[in-house]
């Protein structure tokens, strides 16, 4: 799938290696013609796909200065080429309107063993309006959810003051529900056969 036809040729006037890389991941023709499952490019529900010039405005800003791209690479533990191409992504994705990085280098676990990872996990408009029940892949993944039900702010010296016993009051309404540090829904709290539950989800704004 091209998505930017009209863009190919932008990343041989770009004059910075890594933003021409940067392009190329963004541009280039998918590697394989056929795959056994169908494929999706992670920017075709971005607000780029509709409106290219933002999308080659954007990468000739990062042409002229490409600090933030170069400061998002230098974190990366090691210039591997395989983790180079996901760095690439994931800055992308970053950057791209329309789009949310939910979380990268997601963990798939099961009983404590890692079976594998999700390079991006993200959200965007197009997902949301055509929301299908899980696939045969998506229901072997096993994620840890977090649910997040009250917080609340004390002062310092009230805190210091707390003894065995003492009870902090707070209201249960919706709860966060994350994935790492992100925020995926939120949900109501229930009770039921005597445990605390969450209900009624809602994907968070």
């Amino acid at each position: 799938m091209i998505l930017f036809p009209d863009l190919l040729q932008l990343p041989h006037q770009l004059r910075h290696p890594e933003v021409r890389d940067l392009a190329w991941v963004i541009l280039a023709p998918p590697m394989l013609a056929s795959t056994p499952w169908p494929q999706r490019h992670p920017l075709a529900g971005s607000d780029w796909v509709h409106d290219p010039e933002r999308l080659e405005h954007w990468l000739r800003q990062l042409d002229h200065d490409s600090y933030g791209l170069l400061h998002w690479l230098s974190q990366a533990r090691t210039r591997r080429l395989g983790l180079y191409y996901e760095r690439l992504w994931q800055f992308a994705v970053e950057h791209a309107p329309g789009i949310e990085l939910i979380a990268a280098n997601l963990p798939i676990r099961r009983e404590g063993h890692t079976l594998g990872e999700l390079d991006m996990l993200l959200r965007d408009r197009d997902g949301a309006k055509k929301r299908k029940p899980a696939g045969p892949l998506a229901q072997r993944l096993h994620l840890g959810i977090t649910g997040r039900l009250a917080s609340k702010e004390v002062m310092l010296g009230s805190l210091y003051d707390l003894q065995v016993g003492d009870i902090i009051p707070i209201s249960l309404h919706r709860a966060d529900v994350l994935l790492e540090d992100s925020r995926l829904f939120t949900a109501a709290v229930t009770e039921h056969k005597g445990k605390l539950c969450l209900t009624s989800f809602e994907d968070a704004e």
